[in-house]
């Protein structure tokens, strides 16, 4: 089905942002909160979407972040399980030492790859020459990560009475803190590029500032106060549509995006789904 339907999907990306975002937020938000039917959901919902901003910000991967959170507990079930079957003879399995050496090598192929690249290159970038070793925001992650991976190894020994038990975060704590201690290594000797002298960078993200992600996480922490006092069916339009005119979109073309938007949430969800959206704390005050 993804396939034949592909070409035309992939038209969504030349509708204009002023009209995307705020529909892509609302749809975004509104499912987080038709899950559980819970509104702490939806805080969760804004929690990772700053966490996704940040690593956004320092270039980290972000689909490997999310593939971690789907996949995590289903490795760690069918691990444990395993463990029950076999016991440590797991681990010496044929399959259990291919499947390791094939995890080792494409986690350290990265890192490995940037050092044997900047050893063959200059020892020193000319920045880390004139200015000495300096911490950037990737470095600041990694020390991060190097203390998490420590508390998590401390804990596991201290803590965990059984070796089936310690045997997974040992082995995780373990994995990260070597990952982070390279890439901490590599910040400190090398650093980011240094730019062509004369040259501008013009890309998507050197145009991005804090203040603008301030400002766009200030609207969207608005629209879950909204959300919390006056409910859904009440936030939805009104965000959309000041929103869209913030972008700069026409009043015409905003009100109909409101009513179309505001119109589809109210069908899919209370109509076809037959899920009473957040009323709010004033509605449900007046007894709505």
């Amino acid at each position: 089905i993804c396939l034949p339907l592909a070409p035309h999907l992939s038209r969504v990306a030349f509708i204009p942002g002023h009209i995307l975002v705020p529909i892509v937020l609302v749809l975004a938000l509104t499912g987080a909160y038709g899950y559980h039917r819970l509104y702490n959901d939806v805080l969760v919902a804004l929690i990772f979407g700053v966490v996704g901003l940040a690593m956004r910000r320092f270039d980290f991967n972000r689909p490997a972040l999310l593939l971690g959170f789907i996949l995590g507990p289903i490795f760690e079930k069918f691990f444990f399980i395993a463990l029950k079957a076999d016991g440590p003879l797991f681990f010496v399995r044929p399959i259990s030492l291919a499947l390791i050496a094939i995890t080792i090598a494409v986690i350290a192929f990265g890192p490995i790859k940037d050092i044997i690249r900047h050893r063959r290159g200059v020892s020193e970038s000319p920045k880390r020459a004139e200015h000495g070793l300096k911490l950037g925001g990737n470095g600041y992650i990694y020390i991060i990560l190097v203390a998490i991976s420590l508390f998590v190894l401390v804990w596991s020994f201290t803590e965990i009475p059984t070796f089936q038990s310690r045997l997974l975060p040992v082995a995780i704590g373990g994995i990260i803190l070597l990952l982070a201690a390279i890439g901490l290594r590599h910040e400190l000797l090398y650093g980011d590029k240094p730019e062509s002298h004369g040259e501008k960078d013009t890309s998507f993200m050197a145009q991005e500032t804090w203040r603008g992600y301030v400002v766009n996480l200030s609207w969207v922490a608005g629209f879950l106060l909204a959300i919390y006092l006056v409910g859904y069916l009440i936030s939805i339009p009104l965000f959309v549509l000041f929103y869209m005119k913030r972008l700069g979109a026409r009043w015409l073309t905003s009100i109909i995006s409101t009513v179309l938007a505001t119109s589809s949430i109210y069908v899919m969800f209370e109509i076809f789904l037959d899920l009473e959206l957040y009323r709010g704390l004033f509605l449900m005050w007046l007894g709505y």
